[in-house]
């Protein structure tokens, strides 16, 4: 298994022949950095929640895209290489022996605000047969009550590798990093969707779930007799990725 971080959600999960490619999106600018009247032609100001990612063309073929939001026909997904089958909405899956799991999240409410579910974000558990891995899609990301027996489900089953979007700025919450590895006990845990300043706060704050990479590392791979699979079932190691350049 080998384990690639391209930028903000996405990440690339190759398995023997299949390569499986999770949320394949350009990160969205700031409302404040973006010129909305060159974009839309209309007086009023555009809502942040129409501003929506473009789609990341990588430079490999893939027969899987796993995507954390719902997708339509203008989204660009129909020409990624490879034309892969694509998974956005919440239920269960199985292609090319990769068996997909999607369950609705929601931000982290605010106070005693209830989590708002009212717009469909998923996160996903993927079993590659040898390896299991969580993608929690979103910082700070709950599930809803109806779900928690799938929590349940992802502890007794062992999630071996567990991908946690950080976030930074206001949505970076380490507490609920720190209590949703040791709630899922993963084997591994690799951050994404942090920034390079917030390496340091992210390193000190992850070395307390046990062993951390000095270095932050391009690519993570498992393989049989190596280091990495010996740990799988083991106790959590912190796999820090390098923080990918800019594809545009």
């Amino acid at each position: 298994m080998d384990i690639t971080w391209h930028g903000a959600n996405c990440v690339s999960f190759k398995e023997r022949t299949t390569m499986v490619l999770y949320d394949p999106w350009e990160p969205v600018p700031a409302p404040d950095a973006v010129d909305q009247s060159s974009l839309f032609d209309q007086a009023e100001p555009v809502a942040d929640s129409e501003l929506q990612p473009a789609a990341l063309q990588p430079d490999f073929n893939s027969q899987l895209v796993v995507s954390s939001r719902p997708v339509t026909e203008t989204d660009g997904l129909d020409g990624l290489p490879g034309h892969p089958r694509v998974v956005a909405s919440p239920g269960e899956y199985e292609v090319r022996g990769t068996y997909v799991q999607s369950f609705r999240v929601a931000p982290k409410p605010t106070g005693q605000a209830a989590a708002d579910f009212s717009q469909l974000r998923m996160a996903h558990h993927m079993d590659f047969g040898t390896v299991r891995i969580t993608h929690l899609a979103m910082p700070g990301a709950v599930f809803r009550p109806r779900d928690q027996q799938l929590v349940g489900a992802l502890v007794d089953n062992r999630t071996d590798i567990l991908i946690l979007p950080i976030g930074s700025g206001a949505d970076k919450d380490m507490a609920w990093v720190m209590d949703t590895c040791r709630r899922l006990e993963p084997s591994y845990c690799i951050p994404v969707d942090w920034q390079e300043p917030d390496l340091e706060e992210v390193s000190q704050a992850l070395r307390t779930l046990g062993a951390i990479n000095s270095e932050p590392q391009r690519r993570f791979r498992t393989a049989r007799g190596s280091k990495a699979a010996d740990n799988l079932g083991g106790m959590t190691t912190v796999i820090l990725a390098e923080t990918p350049v800019s594809r545009r």
